[in-house]
């Protein structure tokens, strides 16, 4: 039956079906579904060629963007500063904040300064505005970013979330790098240690501690019952390291025994005084007066005389 129908494949790349009487139709069927597949795929291959041609579009903008970048010299206060640019290279550019005027160096330029204004006026904003989060501040650094600061940025707090040290005697530069809160407290640098009693030599102490305002000393005086104030008597600078009491009495420091008859004078060696009513005994002679005589003798008893005393005739 191979006469019944033939298939033939023209010049042109088609295919010829003869003699269609015993052509089975599923066959016919599944030939003209594989050709609009093939237009779909001729359709999505033209798609992907517009996208190849957009892409390549693209690479040659950013070719075009990097190689400006490439010989981008600067953004420069004075105009000078461009003309005095070192290794300049044609196609290079500058941006000059003094007329706002971009420079492009071209070596062909009959003139002598072969920077030359390209027409073109400096962009308002040379670089990007970050949208990173500004970084908290610490050691400086120059940075490498190319992108600006917006004019309402601002920086993390770079606050300390630890507790304040004590104060100490030496001081400390310290090695944080964060800030101290302004409403920041120290502990208490006090001393709990009841404070010392006075000494005779005194001491600037070893203690790093402070004391408080309402402090006390122990009180410096003598406890000792037994140890009573001296009697005053030889005059003594002493050698106790203890205030006397402001109500404190010495004894009195009287002598007990009967004062001596007046007679000669002498300065005496006793330690006590004499009671205010003491009473000396009288220093007066049992003897009888003897007779007065023509010349007179000056005497040498230590007694005195009664006052109703009579010499005989």
């Amino acid at each position: 039956m191979a006469s019944d129908y033939a298939l033939k494949i023209e010049p042109n790349g088609l295919l010829t079906i003869k003699n269609l009487k015993v052509i089975n139709f599923d066959f016919v069927n599944q030939i003209v579904q594989l050709d609009n597949e093939m237009n779909q795929l001729q359709a999505q291959v033209g798609s992907w060629e517009a996208d190849i041609s957009d892409h390549q579009q693209d690479v040659v903008v950013i070719q075009q963007e990097l190689t400006r970048q490439q010989h981008f010299r600067g953004y420069f206060l004075t105009i000078q500063e461009i003309y005095n640019l070192p290794n300049a290279a044609d196609g290079d550019y500058a941006y000059s904040a003094e007329d706002l005027q971009e420079y492009i160096y071209d070596s062909q330029s009959p003139q002598s300064i072969k920077w030359v204004q390209s027409g073109h006026t400096v962009p308002d904003q040379l670089a990007p505005a970050s949208d990173s989060l500004p970084l908290v501040d610490g050691t400086a650094t120059a940075g490498i970013s190319n992108e600006y600061s917006r004019g309402d940025h601002k920086h993390p707090i770079n606050v300390s979330t630890t507790l304040p040290e004590k104060d100490s005697s030496t001081g400390n530069v310290g090695t944080q790098t964060t800030l101290a809160r302004s409403d920041h407290q120290h502990p208490l640098q006090f001393s709990s240690n009841i404070p010392v009693t006075d000494s005779t030599t005194g001491s600037y102490g070893s203690s790093t501690d402070y004391a408080l305002s309402n402090h006390s000393h122990p009180i410096n005086v003598e406890t000792n019952a037994g140890n009573i104030p001296k009697p005053d008597g030889q005059g003594d600078n002493g050698t106790s390291t203890h205030y006397a009491r402001n109500d404190h009495i010495h004894p009195l420091s009287v002598s007990v025994v009967d004062p001596l008859p007046d007679g000669v004078a002498t300065a005496g060696v006793a330690n006590t005084y004499a009671r205010s009513d003491h009473v000396h005994p009288l220093s007066v002679s049992s003897a009888v007066p003897i007779k007065d005589t023509i010349n007179g003798v000056v005497g040498t008893q230590t007694t005195f005389a009664r006052s109703d005393h009579a010499h005989p005739l």
